[in-house]
């Protein structure tokens, strides 16, 4: 299976092809770092006016590099919560958009729950990504994992599950202002 990702939360647009949850065959980001440093942190709405920019570029992108049409895509997936709320907007209602034009089932990711997932992540091997030096490309889940999340204005204590090889994520703590 493969799923188109598209992430908008923050001040970063991305999109990614992965097969199966696990095999990048494409990844594209363009950051706004540099624009929001000059007013010392993330302008919602500048961020959100630029993922409305960014994104057909970022999509195209994925899609070229991963070498396959949206035709190929079995799904979308959106990053929908937690996130900015103007940034979060835009990247649903394109993905949402885009989704309904192709006739693809749309995905509703957790951030927070894709930052745990991300570790299980690695690149396919082609001539246009470079492939992580290890001997499989599929990683196994642990039995069990403690992973201390800190994201944005989160801060998480999560107990990482492999039930009958599934993911499955208690959260055991978490702050409810700031991050750590």
């Amino acid at each position: 299976m493969l799923i188109l990702g598209i992430e908008t939360t923050c001040d970063e647009t991305a999109a990614s092809v992965v097969e199966n949850g696990q095999i990048i065959w494409s990844n594209i980001i363009a950051s706004q770092a540099d624009l929001h440093a000059k007013y010392g942190g993330v302008v919602p709405e500048i961020a959100s006016r630029l993922h409305l920019e960014r994104l057909p570029i970022v999509i195209d992108e994925a899609l070229q590099q991963a070498k396959v049409i949206i035709d190929n895509i079995d799904a979308i997936a959106i990053a929908r919560n937690p996130g900015l709320p103007p940034a979060l907007s835009v990247g649903y209602a394109y993905a949402s958009g885009l989704a309904l034009s192709v006739d693809k089932p749309l995905l509703e990711v957790d951030h927070l729950k894709a930052h745990v997932w991300a570790n299980f992540l690695e690149f396919k091997e082609s001539d246009n990504v470079v492939a992580n030096n290890r001997s499989s490309i599929t990683k196994k889940l642990p039995n069990q994992a403690l992973c201390l999340l800190v994201s944005g204005g989160h801060t998480q204590l999560i107990l990482l599950k492999n039930v009958d090889n599934k993911f499955e994520l208690e959260i055991i703590s978490e702050t409810v202002d700031d991050a750590a």
